[in-house]
């Protein structure tokens, strides 16, 4: 009897799952298309299109609208290397048996590079595979955008071009891609409000930047900088913002006196800036109309994390 109570329990228990594991290889060149080290903002997610769906360099300003991550994974510059493993419990679209998955490398710089191969169908979740297929760039059979493993080059990069369009990232996916399994749960390493790599940004300013939260070196600061608009010279504010990461609010603040603090009212909108993810916020009182002016940046987010 005990042995039946033990055995039903273990049944109700169990739920069919399937695996997959993606990654490149350790400690290769793998250079974006001005032929640049790829760096820590670049992100490799494992997903699937729609079923019926094709992408193909022709319709790249759709795959946004047509793609479903399963998991993202953060590209370690100082190892050459990204890798992850997707877990999944359905196989409900666009996760058929019938349907491929795909690798797709972005940064939000207009770069990126998507992979496939013959033979990835995505496993049925009621026929568990003793070793769970792995889906790496050496074994992708089909590059549709972005060249592997040509001229010692393990992965090379392409620019988006027009219509260049990267899926949302949202926070829970950001978190997944730096911190393990157990780290998540612990809000005082994967929290909003948490700073892993000690470099005086916390979590959630790293997560509005793009930029990765274990590698101090990685950072982007913001600066005061001087623009000059209509032959005017203002103070301005300078930050690098990701535009993939939704659910965040930045805020310009300015003080004369670093104690009554005000926002937009005292900047402008953005100011034009070459690098498509700098932002610049100019003040509205020029060098020469006013007493010195400090800058800060405010970011929020209503984003509710367990």
């Amino acid at each position: 009897m005990i042995k039946s109570i033990v055995f039903f329990l273990a049944v109700a228990l169990w739920a069919p799952a399937a695996q997959v594991y993606f990654s490149s290889a350790f400690f290769q060149t793998n250079l974006d298309s001005e032929g640049n080290p790829l760096s820590d903002d670049w992100v490799f997610a494992l997903g699937a299109f729609d079923e019926g769906f094709t992408p193909t360099p022709a319709n790249r300003a759709m795959w946004a609208d047509h793609w479903t991550s399963g998991q993202a994974s953060a590209y370690e510059g100082d190892l050459g290397i990204f890798s992850g493993e997707y877990q999944f419990f359905s196989n409900e679209a666009p996760f058929l048996t019938t349907n491929k998955g795909y690798i797709w490398g972005y940064n939000c710089a207009g770069e990126w590079i998507l992979v496939t191969g013959s033979h990835w169908t995505w496993p049925n979740i009621n026929e568990p595979l003793a070793f769970p297929p792995s889906w790496t760039i050496n074994n992708a059979t089909e590059v549709i955008v972005g060249t592997t493993n040509t001229g010692g080059v393990h992965i090379r990069t392409e620019a988006g071009g027009e219509g260049f369009n990267i899926p949302s990232f949202t926070y829970a996916d950001w978190r997944e891609s730096y911190f393990t399994p157990a780290e998540i749960p612990d809000l005082s390493i994967s929290g909003f409000d948490a700073d892993p790599d000690g470099d005086g940004h916390s979590n959630l300013v790293e997560y509005a930047q793009g930029t990765n939260p274990r590698n101090l070196a990685k950072i982007d600061p913001a600066r005061v900088i001087f623009v000059e608009h209509e032959g005017i010279i203002y103070p301005a504010f300078e930050f690098k913002v990701s535009q993939k990461n939704r659910g965040v609010t930045v805020v310009v603040g300015s003080t004369t006196d670093l104690e009554n603090w005000s926002g937009a009212a005292n900047v402008t909108l953005p100011f034009e800036s070459e690098d498509s993810l700098q932002k610049i916020f100019r003040s509205v009182i020029p060098v020469s109309g006013g007493p010195r002016r400090f800058f800060r940046l405010e970011v929020s987010s209503e984003i509710k994390i367990d």
